[in-house]
């Protein structure tokens, strides 16, 4: 560093203020000083077991839903909704789950509102004619990658809904706001 800039680290979870169990155990993954595999088990160096008190008390995927969206508000206002919102969360390791999690929160919030359906178009853009057959739109609709936004997306009233591109600085619309 130089005698313009300094160089802080972050020593207090914010995060898990009031939660000493909890601020313990992100300590310790982050130090990696914690796995908590039993012997005998072979795993991935970097994998680490979760402390039975912080997971849910069936580890269904219906389970898991109710226990992190435990007391749904039935309200359809948006700041109550968006107050309910904050802090949850349901992590996953594949598009697959994720998009059976967002299935299934959507009919969470109401099963008869009215959904809107909205599908991408997609062409090879610059590709010749043999280009384009050896990558029909049927190929291109049903391409499933991290990053790339799903080709049907499916919302409706109080459905979250989260940026992962910088769509509009100007008017909000940043990668990571919801």
């Amino acid at each position: 560093t130089s005698s313009r800039t300094s160089k802080h680290t972050l020593k207090r979870n914010m995060r898990a203020a009031g939660d000493d169990q909890f601020a313990e155990f992100v300590l310790s993954v982050g130090n990696g000083t914690y796995s908590n595999i039993p012997d005998g088990i072979a795993a991935h160096p970097a994998a680490i077991r979760i402390p039975s008190c912080l997971v849910p008390p069936s580890l269904t995927a219906d389970g898991l839903m109710d226990w992190v969206y435990a007391d749904f508000p039935t309200s359809s206002s948006i700041d109550e909704m968006s107050q309910y919102y904050m802090g949850r969360a349901v992590l996953t390791t594949t598009n697959v789950d994720a998009d059976k999690v967002n299935h299934d929160m959507l009919e969470k919030l109401n099963p008869q509102t009215q959904r809107h359906v909205y599908l991408s178009q997609d062409t090879s853009l610059d590709a010749s004619d043999a280009e384009r057959d050896q990558f029909p739109e049927d190929f291109l609709n049903g391409v499933a990658s991290a990053g790339i936004p799903p080709h049907r997306l499916e919302l409706c009233r109080g459905a979250l809904v989260m940026c992962i591109r910088n769509v509009a600085p100007d008017m909000g619309l940043c990668n990571g706001t919801r």
